[in-house]
């Protein structure tokens, strides 16, 4: 199902690369606010004990900021629980299109590496760092090409801000345990989410692609 769920987001970027996206809203990591208004009136995004969270989205977010990537129509909720199957093989349908945001393609993977396993059948709504990084190489095999430095630092840093962002929505305050995204975020901390043969492990900020 992993693998089916990769091919199928690289079929969507094809479909989606010659789309003009300028009508969509730009994705929370390329906004000036650090968090887009929770989907629930009940969530306090200023709980205290959750700054640590907040950093980590900032960092994610600079990072995004500073490389220049050509945006797309993208789908920014691919997970499981969006997604209709017939059989462990084969997607009928991909639901929550209000999803539909500007941002890389890099930005849309990263994000669905971090969130695929969202409303799966076993139990888990984080996956781990081998499962993200399996996503990401069958996104590149169904993609034909290897996303290149920038691109990996690009999709990493939105992986952390995706953690960040549910995770400071589950956060209450100072006592508050760690669910799976809080704690997912704090053990990606020196290492990233998403791991890439012969690659450095930790991004750049302020970079530009050329």
């Amino acid at each position: 199902m992993r693998g089916t769920f990769a091919r199928a987001l690289a079929e969507f970027t094809r479909i989606v690369i010659g789309l003009d996206p300028s009508g969509l809203p730009v994705a929370p990591t390329r906004r000036k606010m650090l968090w887009p208004p929770p989907h629930r009136v009940v969530i306090d995004l200023s709980a205290p004990g959750g700054e640590w969270i907040d950093a980590r989205a900032a960092a994610a977010q600079q990072i995004i900021h500073g490389a220049e990537m050509p945006l797309l129509a993208a789908h920014m909720d691919w997970s499981m629980a969006n997604a209709l199957f017939i059989d462990e093989g084969h997607i009928s349908a991909i639901l929550d299109w209000d999803s539909l945001m500007r941002a890389s393609e890099a930005e849309m993977v990263g994000r669905a590496a971090a969130l695929f396993t969202a409303g799966s059948p076993w139990g888990t709504q984080v996956p781990s760092r081998d499962e993200a990084s399996a996503f990401v190489d069958e996104y590149q095999s169904a993609r034909g090409r290897s996303f290149d430095a920038l691109e990996q630092r690009v999709l990493n840093a939105s992986a952390d801000y995706a953690l960040a962002q549910v995770g400071r929505h589950g956060h209450s305050g100072p006592e508050c345990p760690d669910d799976e995204y809080r704690r997912t975020l704090r053990e990606t901390a020196s290492t990233p989410l998403v791991s890439f043969s012969g690659s450095s492990p930790r991004p750049i900020a302020g970079q530009t692609r050329r």
